[in-house]
C-alpha cells in the first residue's frame, strides 16, 4: 500500500490530520527536514534526536496507521516533524531533546501502542552521538 505525503497541522497545533493516508511526509520531505535540523543543531550546538518507528510486519493498514498517528499526535511536540523515513519506518525529528528525553518518549510510545494493540520496534538516535553517525553512514 502506497502512503502518500505531507504532515498537516490544523490551525489549533499540531493536530495530524488523519484523512485518510495524507498524514506524514514523504521520505524526500522528511529527508530534507532531518538535514535541515541537523545543520541547525550544528551551527547553534543544540541536541536533536530521531525516533524511528519500525512499522515491517505489522500489516499497515489506514486504520493501523490511523491508530499510529493518533498516538503519535497524543505525544509529539509543535517543534517536531513526523514523517516516512523509508518505506517501512515512521519517523520523528525531535529538536532540542537528549537522548535520556528521546528514549523517554520511545519508550511512553511502546506502551501507548501495545495499549492499542500495535507494537512497532522502536529506535532512537542522537545527532553527533555514535550511533547516529554509524546510522548516517549506512544511509
Amino acid at each position: 500500500m502506497r502512503f502518500l505525503s505531507r504532515l498537516k497541522r490544523s490551525k489549533k497545533g499540531n493536530d495530524l490530520k488523519s484523512g485518510q493516508v495524507d498524514i506524514l511526509l514523504s521520505r524526500v520531505q522528511f529527508r530534507e527536514l532531518l538535514e535541515r535540523e541537523r545543520e541547525r543543531a550544528s551551527r547553534n550546538g543544540h541536541a536533536v534526536a530521531l525516533v524511528l518507528i519500525d512499522t515491517d510486519g505489522l500489516q499497515m493498514s489506514a486504520l493501523r496507521l490511523r491508530l499510529i498517528a493518533e498516538t503519535l499526535n497524543s505525544r509529539i511536540r509543535q517543534v517536531d516533524e513526523v514523517g516516512w523515513f523509508d518505506d517501512r519506518r515512521i519517523g520523528i525529528i525531535l529538536p532540542y531533546t537528549t537522548k535520556e528525553g528521546a528514549l523517554h518518549l520511545a519508550e511512553d510510545l511502546s506502551q501507548r501502542f501495545q495499549r492499542r494493540g500495535v507494537d512497532p520496534s522502536i529506535e532512537v538516535y542522537t545527532f553527533f552521538s555514535e550511533e547516529f553517525l554509524r546510522f548516517q553512514e549506512g544511509c
